[in-house]
């Protein structure tokens, strides 16, 4: 009798569970559908849910993508709406060679418009990278405004804070905004190495703190903008963060292929304002600027565009999507991970059926092995339609996307599922010749000391069954 009733009882606990499960999954796929999530992304988590139930009902409700319009009104967002027709109007000539169904794509999304007076220099080496930004610093009178994914406590970083201590000691106004799971050694460890920093006067703060409480802030959703604003006349972007292997003092092994950019100009203003958002969400502090530094007399178009939780559409994967579609000769990425959504994929696909140069440009083993086994698959389907992989032996952490000679893409967006729908990021339009001719240049370099691939990764039963897996829980990662 008490064998039977112990049964009983396991049996009892057992249906107990499934039919909570069941609860739970019904729950889950009405918010996924009331979420306006893609197929693959319900198929993604009604998978795990059936397979891993116990580990993803917990993971959905701590990292379920919160609705973005009531997930933060941040008025300053609303920056293409004051008037900036004396500051930002476009009235060259070369107006008229502009990609102009790009440009309107952001502006008809209230996004930020279009500038025509800005100088832009690249630095694809890190020693000069790490040159030239110690030197905006050294420079700075007024104000040093930081935003990084990854600050981390090393030779480059320490050399870092000890240049801007130096600042703080003058009277510079300094802000250091880093997230805080990008950071997160960082964040839990080695918070002291700002001590004295802040002691001077600066403000560090940590994006969307991880630990204090989880649940609340959303830890999905990681702030992934690089924006580094000298005297709101001078600022670098791109896809480098602080750290020994993005920019360094001397070369090293270990350091990665990067992309860091310097614009001065109009566009400064959108750069300040995303910056300026941003810092009021971490600190519920608003920042008061003037923009009479942001001046120059070189011309460069460039329009400035964000995405993340914070906005109210996936616009600047729209627009990328139409910058895509809208090729004509050119097709060329470069990005450290590669899992694109279906849409961008069949995009990516389309181009080269229409007979248009598609190369893309990625790391032969990036920093995160999964995701390199993840984009496994999305590499075979591209080789299978003729799209040129060159993989580059050294880890590129680069982001672009250069289309014919009148686009670039670049910033701290990649091309991942991620990248493109969850974190906050940055990316900066190019649509001058003069500054295109420069990305391809520097394209040009990285595909000299690349490899071009037929076939990446190993073709047994078990390796694509693990492909395909992964490749139906991507738009989980």
């Amino acid at each position: 009798m008490e064998k039977f009733l112990s049964s009983l009882i396991y049996i009892l606990e057992a249906n107990t569970i499934l039919f909570v499960c069941q609860i739970f999954t019904i729950f889950i796929v009405l918010k996924l559908i009331v979420d306006k999530r893609s197929a693959s992304n319900i198929l993604a988590w009604i998978l795990a849910i059936l397979f891993i139930p116990y580990i993803a009902i917990p993971f959905f409700f701590i990292f379920q993508r919160k609705d973005k319009r009531s997930f933060w009104q941040k008025e300053a967002m609303n920056i293409s709406q004051p008037s900036l027709d004396s500051f930002c109007l476009d009235k060259s000539e070369n107006c008229k060679n502009l990609p102009n169904e790009i440009i309107n794509v952001f502006a008809n999304m209230e996004l930020n418009t279009l500038t025509s007076k800005n100088s832009f220099e690249m630095y694809c080496d890190g020693v000069k990278s790490f040159q030239a930004f110690m030197q905006a610093i050294k420079s700075a009178e007024q104000n040093i405004y930081i935003q990084t994914y990854v600050f981390k406590n090393d030779t480059t970083s320490k050399l870092v804070i000890n240049a801007l201590e130096k600042k703080a000691a003058e009277g510079v106004e300094i802000k250091i905004m880093i997230d805080s799971l990008g950071s997160f050694y960082v964040y839990r460890h080695n918070r002291k190495i700002f001590k004295k920093l802040r002691n001077l006067g600066a403000k560090v703060v940590f994006f969307m703190p991880v630990i204090s409480n989880p649940l609340r802030n959303y830890i999905n959703y990681r702030n992934h903008r690089k924006i580094y604003i000298f005297d709101n006349h001078t600022v670098f972007s791109g896809g480098m963060n602080i750290g020994d292997e993005y920019m360094s003092p001397i070369e090293h092994e270990g350091m990665w292929d990067d992309l860091l950019f310097k614009i001065q100009g109009e566009s400064l203003i959108y750069f300040l304002k995303i910056f300026c958002s941003d810092w009021h969400f971490a600190t519920n502090q608003e920042i008061e600027f003037n923009m009479e530094n942001a001046i120059t007399t070189q011309e460069g178009f460039v329009q400035v565009i964000p995405s993340g939780p914070d906005l109210k559409e996936d616009q600047l994967y729209s627009g990328l999507i139409t910058a895509i579609n809208s090729a004509k000769q050119k097709l060329w990425i470069i990005t450290p991970y590669l899992i694109p959504s279906t849409e961008l994929y069949h995009s990516i696909v389309l181009a080269k059926k229409k007979g248009i140069e598609v190369k893309i440009i990625t790391p032969k083993n990036s920093n995160h092995k999964l995701v390199d086994r993840a984009r496994a698959s999305y590499i075979r389907d591209f080789l299978e339609a003729n799209i040129d992989i060159h993989f580059t032996k050294n880890m590129i952490h680069a982001k672009a996307v250069l289309i014919d000679d009148n686009i670039a893409m670049i910033g701290s967006v990649n091309l991942d599922i991620r990248s493109l729908f969850l974190n906050y990021e940055i990316a900066t339009f190019l649509y001058s010749k003069n500054d295109i001719v420069k990305m391809y240049q520097w394209a040009d370099k990285i595909l000299e000391d690349s490899t071009q691939s037929t076939q990446h990764m190993s073709t047994s039963r078990g390796s694509l069954i693990a492909e395909s897996i992964l490749k139906i829980l991507t738009p989980l990662m």
